[in-house]
């Protein structure tokens, strides 16, 4: 596919001011002249490039197989003198021009992919490489400003694009986003600073596209409803990708040597470790591309859809909470729990499709729609007007995770669990 870029853009927002580390990749690209140079050549900082490769060229299929795209120089760039076809280095160095970067890093020019070596090691290194760029570009060609006016409404049409995109289809490139510290997106004939979106109400596709970048939290509800919903051509990648996310709080080694059931396992273990909000799922809304990884627990919501959230808090634990443990792929919980039976419900509300209810009282988000009684766990968060609670579905003598329970409110009161049936404290082991 070819990019067409014009340098008459709609704005949102403006460049932030950044100071440069003093971390710099081996190799960028100076863009007065495209060449390849050495990183410590852009002593006043460097940015990134976020892009699916696809939208470098045709598409071709390689002798062995492989995909790869054969560049004919079809770009378009469009200036007040008129338009010119020219190679994606071209589109770049003018897109570049255009927003004041002098130094460039992007992996087709900066990395020998046909390199496993160096390719692993440029892996390894993406955490450094995006998190101390000034700021990361992200190319989306399908986003354009369809009615040329920098509000509300047309802010909403190119979120909603950017959802859409092939961008935001991959694996790597939501890794590459959320490591980043501001992210300029980059259409057609529009582009949006990362830094601004707090500044509208465009609502839930504000919430998912703010999530993006390393400016909010990482909590694990919002970044497994993107990596649950983007796809990669290795299997592997996914889970490379949710360590470089989590550089700092999750330890593990960047590699492919480790049986990839194995290591994805050994990741979602250690995230659930540190973060409850993994058990905040509901009703599958979109096409999972994970729900084929059967091997997988429960309580990493492969079954479901996370809560794509603009803030989710976990609420003070219950005194009788006690600390949890998860080994292998068991969850080990004691708190407080009731037991409730349920009928079917249908409703969206939130930005969830609920499933089944206690009328007037209790709405669930279920992945079991055949559930007639389950356990809700007193294990709370507050989300939007209402606390939401981890629901789980006796299996033999353990038991499942199947989504989540949401009670609103009342006059900004949080309602407890006890209204809903007595509660007992029991230890539950979650598979």
């Amino acid at each position: 596919m070819y990019v067409t870029y014009e340098t008459d853009q709609v704005a949102f927002g403006k460049r932030p001011a950044v100071t440069a580390s003093e971390y710099r990749p081996e190799r960028v690209i100076r863009v007065s002249d495209m060449t390849v140079v050495p990183g410590s050549e852009a002593v006043d900082g460097y940015c990134a490039l976020s892009y699916s490769w696809t939208w470098g060229g045709e598409r071709v299929v390689l002798a062995d197989g492989r995909q790869d795209v054969k560049d004919e120089g079809h770009h378009v760039v469009v200036t007040q003198d008129g338009q010119k076809h020219v190679h994606f280095e071209g589109c770049l160095q003018q897109l570049c021009k255009d927003f004041g970067i002098d130094y460039l890093w992007y992996d087709r020019q900066c990395v020998n992919i046909g390199d496993a070596t160096e390719k692993i090691q440029s892996l390894r290194n993406m955490y450094n490489t995006y998190s101390n760029a000034l700021f990361t570009v992200a190319l989306v060609p399908e986003m354009a400003a369809l009615d040329r006016v920098s509000d509300t409404k047309t802010l909403a049409q190119c979120l909603d694009q950017i959802l859409e995109s092939e961008w935001c289809q991959r694996v790597w490139l939501l890794a590459e986003a959320m490591i980043s510290k501001k992210i300029l997106f980059v259409g057609k004939d529009v582009h949006i600073w990362s830094t601004a979106l707090d500044q509208y109400d465009a609502g839930e596709s504000l919430e998912a596209v703010q999530a993006l970048s390393a400016e909010g939290a990482k909590d694990a509800s919002k970044v497994l409803w993107h990596v649950h919903r983007r796809s990669t051509a290795i299997e592997h990648d996914r889970v490379l990708a949710l360590i470089n996310i989590y550089s700092g709080l999750v330890h593990m080694e960047i590699t492919y040597d480790i049986n990839m059931k194995d290591h994805m396992l050994q990741f979602y273990s250690q995230l659930a470790k540190n973060d409850l909000t993994i058990l905040c799922f509901g009703k599958q809304q979109h096409v999972s591309t994970i729900d084929k990884h059967t091997f997988l627990p429960s309580w990493t919501g492969i079954n479901g859809t996370h809560i794509q959230h603009a803030s989710l808090t976990q609420l003070e634990l219950p005194p009788l909470f006690e600390p949890y443990t998860v080994e292998g792929g068991e969850m080990f919980l004691c708190c407080d729990g009731v037991t409730i039976s349920i009928e079917p419900w249908t409703e969206q509300r939130y930005g969830l499709t609920f499933t089944h209810a206690v009328p007037r009282k209790v709405f669930l988000s279920l992945t079991d729609d055949a559930c007639q009684e389950c356990t809700v766990l007193d294990v709370p968060f507050h989300w939007k007007d209402c606390t939401i609670r981890p629901v789980v579905r006796k299996e033999g003598d353990d038991f499942v995770a199947i989504g989540v329970s949401c009670i609103p409110n009342r006059e900004s009161v949080k309602v407890s669990l006890d209204e809903f049936g007595t509660v007992s404290n029991s230890s539950f082991v979650i598979k």
